[in-house]
This record gives structure tokens, sequence and C-alpha cells, in this order.
């Protein structure tokens, strides 16, 4: 068995990343547009580690994941808030003792009394 182990690392073996070249690519994963840039080269590059290049596709999917998730959200509350606002009679909302209607005829006598008193001349 531990042959057979040997066997399929042969020379395909990668070295392992340091403590350091974590460290390095966790603060480029820190710089906005350059972490896009990393992950991109890291996950789709030739040259690039095994063990990053595997996490840099985890974070893609992740990213892909989320999105959909919150388009899928968006469109559920989005739909909610919709479905909320046609389903109010506006008419009759009641803000206190008066309907919603007898506040907009109120704010309107307010406004033309504003008007008024403006044409009328001070003592």
């Amino acid at each position: 068995m531990a042959e057979n182990n040997q066997g399929n690392q042969g020379s395909s073996r990668e070295s392992v990343v340091s403590t350091g070249g974590w460290i390095v690519f966790m603060f480029l994963m820190c710089i906005p547009i350059v972490n896009v840039i990393v992950v991109l080269v890291e996950a789709f590059g030739s040259g690039s580690n095994k063990n990053k290049q595997n996490y840099c596709r985890a974070m893609i999917l992740w990213f892909v994941l989320g999105l959909i998730g919150t388009i899928v959200c968006s469109v559920l509350f989005g739909a909610a808030i919709s479905t909320f606002v046609n389903s109010v009679d506006w008419n009759n909302v009641h803000l206190g003792s008066e309907s919603f209607s007898d506040a907009l005829d109120q704010i309107e006598k307010a406004k033309e009394a504003a008007e008024a008193a403006k044409d009328t001349p001070a003592p």
C-alpha cells in the first residue's frame, strides 16, 4: 500500500506552499482588483501550485454560489415587497384617525391658505 502511494506521487510531487507563501497570498487577497487577478491566475494558470489552484477554484465556486443566492433572495424579496405594495388600498391608509386621502386634502388646503396669505398685504 505504501509503495502504491509513492508510485502515484512520483515525479509529479509538488512542493508544499510555505507559511510565508501563504502570507503573501493572503496579503494579495486583501487588495481590491488585484485579488480577482490573483485568483484567476492561480485557478487557471498552468504554473500555479496545485494547492493554491484548488483553493482559488473553490473560492470562485463560493463566489458564484453566493451570487446566485443573492439574486434569488433579491427576486424573492422584491416579489414580496411588490405584492405588499400592490395589496394595500392606499385610499384607506389611516394616519392616526384620518385616512390618507383626508390627509392629502388637508395638505392641499394648507397650501391654498399659504398662497392666500402671501397675496394679502401685511398690516
